[in-house]
């Protein structure tokens, strides 16, 4: 695997991409090993912490907890969304 931290580095990543969470997802002790392009996929899931605090609950860091979270459906918050745009095709499907 390459590491690209020199080129990060070089180009202002931490700087650059927001949010930098994305980038702390390619880096690993401390050095980066993926660029954080075309994130617009179905492996990424952004979760709103204004939504869980609006709820009263503390936010959830893995699928389980979220699965498990009925405060936000009983705050009329829906938990999980795929957002769609017209002429988009769809890329995935959630059962």
């Amino acid at each position: 695997m390459q590491d690209l931290t020199e080129v990060a580095e070089a180009n202002g990543w931490r700087n650059t991409i927001n949010p930098v969470s994305l980038l702390d997802a390619c880096t690993f002790e401390g050095r980066v090993y993926c660029a954080p392009l075309n994130i617009h996929s179905p492996q990424w899931m952004w979760t709103s912490l204004l939504a869980f605090e609006k709820a009263g609950v503390e936010p959830a860091t893995t699928w389980e907890e979220l699965k498990a979270t009925p405060a936000l459906r009983e705050a009329g918050i829906l938990p999980l969304a795929l957002g769609c745009r017209a002429g988009r095709r769809r890329c995935c499907c959630m059962g």
